[in-house]
C-alpha cells in the first residue's frame, strides 16, 4: 500500500513543481526507483531527470502541482519528495503540525543519487519492497531518520542535515543541503 505523495523537483527559493501520486511509495522503496531511473534511465544527468519527472508533455497536467516549502501542505498529503537537480540528491519532507500554527513542510531526510563504496546503507530493490541494509553491522531495516540544523563550529553549509541512524549498532549518515554524506560509524 502507498500514501498520498507529490515526487518532483526543488526549484530554488523554496519553491517545487512536483506530480500527485495517489498510491506513492514511501521514501524507502522510492529511493532505490529513483536511483536506478538516474543511473539506467538518464545516465547519472540530473537535470533531464529533473525536467522528465514535471514534464507536462509526460504527466497529466491535472497531477502537476507547483508549491512553497513554507505553505501549508494540502490535506492529507504524507510525503513530499525533491530532486535536488544542482546536487544530484534527494530531500524528502513530511507534513509537520507544531499547534497551534498550520502544518508546514518539515525536513525528514536528505540522499544523494550517486551510490559510493563509502555509503553505510545499501538500497535494495526487489518484488516485495525495499531492503535498506546497514554495511557495518548487517541489520536490515532497522532505521530511523532525524533533521537537525548545522552547529556552529560544524563546517558545511548553512542549513537542516537529513541522518539515517542504523538502530542496531547506531551508526549514522549525515547528508548536508549540498547532498555531502558524512558517515559515523561507532568503534
Amino acid at each position: 500500500m502507498g500514501q498520498r505523495t507529490f515526487t518532483g523537483v526543488n526549484k530554488g527559493r523554496g519553491r517545487y513543481h512536483a506530480v500527485y501520486h495517489q498510491y506513492g511509495p514511501y521514501i524507502t522503496e522510492l529511493l532505490a526507483q529513483l536511483r536506478r531511473d538516474w543511473r539506467e534511465i538518464y545516465q547519472g544527468d540530473t537535470a533531464a531527470m529533473a525536467a522528465a519527472m514535471v514534464d507536462p508533455r509526460r504527466v497529466d497536467r491535472s497531477y502537476l502541482h507547483r508549491g512553497r516549502l513554507g505553505e501549508v501542505p494540502p490535506l492529507d498529503m504524507e510525503q513530499l519528495t525533491l530532486l535536488e537537480p544542482d546536487h544530484a540528491g534527494v530531500s524528502v519532507y513530511i507534513p509537520y503540525q507544531h499547534n497551534p500554527w498550520p502544518a508546514t513542510w518539515l525536513l525528514f531526510s536528505r540522499h544523494r543519487m550517486a551510490v559510493t563504496d563509502t555509503d553505510l546503507f545499501t538500497v535494495a530493490s526487489h518484488h516485495t519492497g525495499a531492503a535498506w541494509t546497514c554495511t557495518h553491522c548487517g541489520a536490515v531495516d532497522q532505521l530511523a531518520f532525524t533533521t537537525r540544523h548545522r552547529r556552529g563550529t560544524e563546517s558545511g553549509p548553512d542549513g537542516e542535515r537529513g541522518i539515517v541512524t542504523c538502530t542496531g549498532c547506531r551508526s549514522a549518515e549525515t547528508t548536508d543541503p549540498l547532498c555531502t554524506v558524512t558517515v559515523d560509524r561507532p568503534k
